[in-house]
């Protein structure tokens, strides 16, 4: 009795085993990472991107930027590599990067900062300079300051898509060089200096 007990046990865990055994196995998915140069930026800018992963050679990496697709990159031995540019139409804030293609796709974070681009770099005290930008809040204020002051000198209103466009004029100071940011209340844009001539 014991002994067929024992055949009946057996039976069952073999069969057990063959079930085990004829599962699919499910595919293991090639696990990747991908690294931005750099990692912040205007509206514009050109970023260097590297993949590293465990696709095999030859499967394309799409890259997205907000889930736009922006360009795309070939596997070869384990890694991937390439350059986008920033989309002009985005406003500050942070997007993500991210993959699709690889089987496990990866991500990373792009911060979009503002900028600001003068026509000229030298000039007089009165003199009018144009004034481009990109990167600020939609249909805002942006305020200019010059070297450090916290006093505005000119003001220019952002666009729906958060550009600027206008003159500016430049006030009373000392000659040297200055410089230029702008501000929405938010992060101020990268500044740019201007070199103040003697008076005409």
């Amino acid at each position: 009795m014991k002994h067929k007990f024992l055949l009946r046990v057996l039976g069952v865990f073999s069969t057990l085993a063959l079930l085990i055994v004829a599962l699919p196995l499910s595919p293991v998915s090639a696990a990747a990472s991908i690294t931005l140069y750099p990692n912040s930026g205007p509206a514009g800018s050109l970023v260097n991107f590297s993949i590293a992963t465990t696709a095999t050679n030859g499967t394309t990496a799409w890259i997205l930027f907000n889930g736009v697709q922006l360009t795309s990159a070939t596997v070869s031995g384990g890694s991937a590599s390439g350059s986008f540019t920033v989309p002009t139409t985005v406003t500050r804030g942070t997007y993500t990067v991210s993959t699709l293609g690889l089987g496990s796709e990866t991500s990373a974070t792009f911060t979009v900062t503002p900028s600001i681009t003068l026509a000229s770099a030298t000039g007089y005290v009165g003199d009018s300079v144009a004034v481009t930008g990109s990167g600020f809040a939609p249909s805002t204020t942006v305020n200019f300051y010059l070297s450090g002051s916290t006093t505005a000198f000119a003001h220019l209103n952002s666009s729906s898509t958060g550009t600027v466009s206008g003159t500016i004029t430049i006030p009373p100071a000392k000659q040297g060089v200055l410089s230029i940011t702008a501000n929405d209340s938010a992060l101020p844009a990268l500044l740019r200096l201007i070199s103040l001539l003697t008076p005409k």
